[in-house]
């Protein structure tokens, strides 16, 4: 072939290389032919030009960057990966969904590193009832349901649990996997909404200090339970205040409280006192007492230890329930301290210890003298409240209670799980 007169033309193969689309990823061996003239003649147009049809690539695990390293997303997620057992060296594994449009290939150094996932498949079903059922369940609903219609109540609060609960609660789960993100890097995908994330977090935050302490008080209950005569059950003198007058657990109110009506006062008031109180004693200055029961009394003083005001200060933290607090902030810590591995064990317990004290409740409950007039007052519907919106909106309330949704923690437990998870 003589150099003036060639019709075709190879493009030598580094050139032809640069030049074809990365996506493409077409043989070195390919050309593109054309008709060359010599250089007096005007240049002809082309006749063909051999155009590669587009490599279309699948959705698949891994892509390779412009840099030339394998970028592959969540390689422990997913079971069924068609690379190599082992990753080459310049491979760099991403865990987020957005990724993959922000990485360029260059983490070279501090990648993120691996998700952690559930141990057991069991301990992410365990945890996420751990968080449904909890004191929302246990004291809320029943005063809920008592104050808006009793048994009329389970029909407001059904259709709200399985039309507005559970797709809710469905969402989070899906949202978590998929992405394999918590509950503030979710919304990554969505960048208006990364406030939602940061929302939540502090809700959460809010809920499990307030959660805390009445774990504490519970802790101090515990704990006061082991004496041999419960503290609640007797009124202590050193608690006393002239103002109340403290009825034991069990005591006969009309034998330590006395009740002078107006008629035999002269005053403008009925007026309770001590029953060590006589008629004569009653003057315009004495003061109506206030009946409280050994519980209230034990709780309010003795435990609480409340100041009608703060104007000689807050005080010092009480030594016992600040060592309950820190007890619940320690159990706290041992049970988050491993991610899900130590909070998947400890969820064996929390998911299943609320139904044991329900249970035990309930039996106790329906053991008391009277329990049947109580269920039937309680069962018994009232269908006009039905009308009002202030109980669709209590069965609103208590549903997000029961099902804990819109806190975050959901889609973080999700987000742990491998990808094919059948939620």
């Amino acid at each position: 072939m003589q150099p003036n007169d060639s019709s075709a033309a190879l493009l030598p193969e580094a050139e032809n290389f640069d030049m074809r689309p990365r996506t493409m990823s077409a043989p070195a061996d390919e050309f593109i032919s054309f008709d060359a003239k010599t250089s007096d003649e005007p240049r002809p147009r082309s006749r063909s030009i051999r155009i590669h049809a587009p490599v279309i690539y699948p959705r698949s695990n891994s892509i390779v960057s412009r840099s030339g390293k394998r970028i592959v997303k969540n390689p422990s997620r997913v079971n069924n990966i068609e690379e190599e057992d082992e990753f080459p060296k310049n491979t760099v594994p991403l865990f987020r969904l957005n990724s993959w449009a922000k990485d360029t290939g260059n983490k070279d150094e501090g990648d993120e590193p691996e998700r952690q996932q559930w141990d057991n498949p069991i301990e992410f079903l365990l945890s996420c009832i751990s968080m449904s059922v909890g004191l929302g369940n246990v004291w809320r609903f029943p005063f809920t349901a008592y104050e808006n219609g009793g048994g009329a109540f389970l029909i407001p609060y059904i259709c709200v649990l399985m039309l507005v609960g559970r797709p809710l609660y469905f969402l989070e789960l899906a949202l978590g996997q998929f992405s394999s993100s918590g509950s503030v890097r979710v919304w990554d995908m969505v960048p208006a909404f990364g406030g939602v994330g940061y929302g939540q977090t502090l809700g959460t935050a809010c809920v499990t200090t307030y959660y805390c302490s009445l774990i504490a008080l519970s802790i101090y209950y515990l704990v006061s339970s082991c004496y041999p005569i419960l503290p609640w059950t007797e009124c202590h003198p050193e608690l006393e205040d002239v103002t109340k007058i403290c009825i034991p657990s069990g005591g006969n109110m009309s034998e330590l409280v006395s009740c002078f009506t107006v008629n035999e006062t002269m005053l403008n008031e009925t007026v309770c006192v001590k029953s060590s109180m006589t008629l004569s004693d009653i003057t315009p200055d004495t003061v109506n007492a206030t009946i409280i029961s050994s519980a209230e009394q034990y709780f309010r003083d003795g435990v609480l230890k409340e100041k009608t005001d703060i104007s000689e200060g807050l005080g010092l933290p009480d030594p016992a329930l600040a060592g309950c607090l820190g007890i619940c902030w320690l159990l706290l810590y041992l049970s988050l301290k491993d991610g899900v591995s130590s909070s998947g064990k400890v969820a064996y317990f929390t998911a299943i210890f609320p139904y044991c004290v329900m249970l035990t409740l309930l039996v106790r409950g329906l053991t008391l003298p009277g329990a049947e007039k109580g269920l039937r007052f309680f069962f018994t519907p009232q269908w006009e409240k039905l009308g009002s919106l202030k109980v669709w909106y209590a069965a609103v309330t208590q549903s997000f209670f029961s099902l804990s949704v819109g806190f975050g923690t959901l889609t973080t437990y999700s987000s742990y799980n491998k990808f094919r998870h059948n939620t």
